[in-house]
């Protein structure tokens, strides 16, 4: 994804004058939960007796650190609350995927029946370990711990509809953490770790258990992430051909509504004035407004087809293809693309 923006921006810029506009830009949930009262329980965490036997002794208790890194990611964003139900007791079956496919998860939950009355939130969650280590490696004769998570993660509805089922990678080296995704979209990965969701450590050597609560922290994160509307560290492109420049000097401001207005302006008075409506796109995408910039994309892509408008468009498809609405009575819009 990043080397095909740069090749965008390279293209772009030979045509064009452009102006780069570092925001702090809002991003909605992914998947929207309609509820009186939002929240996901942890139902069970399922740690096969040889993953257990391989597990350091010092973070044996997982069903413990799973639990406190839910309840870490979720405090201090809005209604939205974690709860552990571990101590209602319930077992659900997990069978093993035999399809072949390297995109799915060994393990999966096919059904979630019985889902004890105690467990009042809308969303409820279990977890299987399918590998947990910490060891340490020598690189240019320096020794740096290692720690690796690998967790089979399903959400469902209270009632027993699947929401999203997914096996999160962590690898952490030293404060670096790698992420990745089967029977999930790696796009995920990408806002995720661009959002003020995602954190970073920088460890000493010896503090493996610092680095191992990062890499459980960050796999854990990475599952809730869709839930939660963040704040998203981005660096956007403007058009900065003669005519758009009052807008983007405003912009830069930080007077979005102001620059917005401007280019409304131009894009009003000249209906081919692609560049005054990829930048208004720009403004809708600080705001949150993947629909409207969307719509904006697609009509400055109609009149010129250029690499930065399609790949923008791109990014923010993604998401809307993605967006689910969770209510009482399921799952409503559309489902994750596999």
């Amino acid at each position: 994804m990043k080397v095909m923006i740069a090749a965008v921006l390279a293209v772009f810029t030979l045509t064009s004058c452009a102006t780069y506009l570092d925001v702090q830009r809002d991003q909605k949930p992914i998947y929207e939960v309609i509820a009186e009262k939002p929240g996901v329980g942890l139902l069970h965490v399922e740690v096969p007796d040889e993953v257990l036997a391989r597990a350091p002794n010092d973070f044996s208790n997982m069903t413990g650190l799973i639990a406190k890194a839910m309840r870490d990611y979720t405090d201090g964003r809005g209604s939205f609350v974690a709860v552990d139900y571990t101590h209602l007791g319930y077992h659900p079956k997990w069978e093993r995927v035999t399809t072949g496919s390297d995109r799915l998860p060994p393990f999966r939950v096919t059904s979630l029946e019985g889902v004890p009355a105690g467990a009042q939130t809308p969303l409820v969650t279990v977890v299987r370990v399918v590998d947990w280590r910490t060891t340490t490696e020598t690189v240019n004769s320096q020794a740096r711990d290692v720690a690796h998570v690998q967790l089979i993660v399903s959400t469902w509805t209270r009632e027993g509809r699947e929401v999203n089922s997914e096996m999160v990678d962590a690898l952490a080296r030293s404060g670096e953490v790698m992420l990745f995704l089967k029977a999930g979209s790696q796009n995920l990965v990408t806002w995720y770790q661009k959002s003020d969701g995602h954190k970073t450590l920088s460890t000493n050597p010896g503090k493996r258990d610092e680095l191992f609560f990062l890499v459980m922290h960050e796999a854990v994160n990475l599952h809730l992430y869709p839930y939660f509307s963040h704040k998203v560290g981005d660096r956007l492109v403007l058009v900065d051909d003669e005519p758009y420049k009052p807008g983007v000097q405003a912009a830069l401001r930080g007077a979005y509504d102001e620059a917005e207005g401007l280019w409304k302006a131009l894009a009003d008075k000249d209906p081919k004035a692609h560049g005054a409506l990829y930048n208004m796109a720009m403004m809708k995408l600080i705001r949150g407004d993947d629909e409207g910039a969307a719509a904006l994309l697609r009509q400055a892509s109609a009149i010129d087809d250029k690499f930065l408008y399609g790949g923008m468009l791109t990014d923010i498809e993604a998401r809307l293809k993605m967006h689910k609405k969770i209510g009482p009575a399921g799952i409503s819009v559309s489902q994750l693309m596999r």
